[in-house]
């Protein structure tokens, strides 16, 4: 049966470096951990300022990518009844 795990804390938590220890290894061991952060700050660098001047276009574009990606993998993995891990920081 699939299960959804989420590591999540505020900033410089710890959550990149030592929250994927927290899971069980068969899940790191078969599973990707979702960094949206990691996602977001990489693609706001390809696009600032190679593809957009305004880092403000850069950054709305670059959290655009990250939402559509989010939702494109959790799609794939409730449609394949797979086990799916986020890692985040909290948001309001």
């Amino acid at each position: 049966m699939p299960s959804l795990y989420i590591i999540t804390g505020s900033n410089g938590a710890g959550k990149s470096s030592i929250g994927p220890g927290y899971l069980p290894k068969h899940i790191r061991d078969n599973y990707k951990v979702f960094d949206g952060d990691l996602l977001f700050v990489t693609r706001q660098r390809e696009l600032f300022p190679n593809i957009t001047r305004s880092p403000k276009e850069a950054k709305k574009l670059a959290f655009r990518y990250v939402v559509d990606n989010f939702e494109q993998l959790t799609a794939d993995a409730l449609e394949r009844n797979e086990t799916f891990v986020y890692e985040g920081p909290f948001y309001q």
